[in-house]
């Protein structure tokens, strides 16, 4: 396969471009919140409105799923979705590179937010939070433990597959996606 032509390469780096972008990606939502976080006002200018508007549609999106426990998760979840929408949208741009076309990126968000889900899990519920992988009765946790282990590691291995897969194919075929916004959203509200 040809390599597409890059805007922008990094000595040591031409052919891991995933590795390049991310870092522009990165720098890009640094700058965009240190922008508009420098001088906040009551009465918001056009960078904090778009940022308040931003940060409260996922507030609001993680409070209809999580409940009052959304807001001590906002930095993590919110901040991977931020990283993954805009990588997105920077492949929409031709001549850049969606760093989430690479499934080690992908397969890096999945396992972050994985670890960090079991990390929750025991911290809030302690040792029992082993129990919801063992069922109800304890004679069906020989059946249920493996059941349950799989499904989990399975879910963490699909989602970066099917991103990296999508993502992949709209880079080869060289078609943006009509509409990128709803494109890019499409993968949170599926």
């Amino acid at each position: 396969m040809k390599e597409p032509f890059l805007y922008l390469t990094l000595p040591g780096l031409e052919h891991h471009p995933h590795v390049t972008y991310m870092w522009v990606v990165m720098v890009l939502l640094l700058l965009l919140a240190f922008l508009t976080t420098r001088r906040l006002q009551l009465v918001p200018g056009g960078g904090q409105s778009f940022m308040e508007l931003l940060l409260e549609g996922i507030m609001g999106f993680m409070e209809r799923v999580m409940g009052q426990h959304a807001k001590e998760h906002l930095p993590v979840i919110g901040g991977i979705a931020l990283f993954i929408v805009t990588s997105n949208l920077l492949g929409v741009i031709p001549g850049l590179f969606t760093p989430t076309s690479n499934i080690n990126l992908t397969a890096a968000c999945a396992v972050t937010i994985f670890l960090y889900y079991h990390y929750i899990g025991f911290r809030r519920h302690g040792v029992k939070y082993v129990q919801q992988f063992t069922g109800p009765v304890w004679w069906l946790a020989p059946l249920l433990l493996p059941i349950e282990l799989i499904s989990h590691f399975i879910k963490s291995i699909s989602s970066p597959i099917t991103l990296a897969c999508v993502r992949f194919a709209i880079a080869i075929t060289k078609r943006p996606s009509p509409d990128p916004i709803s494109y890019t959203t499409s993968f949170f509200f599926r």
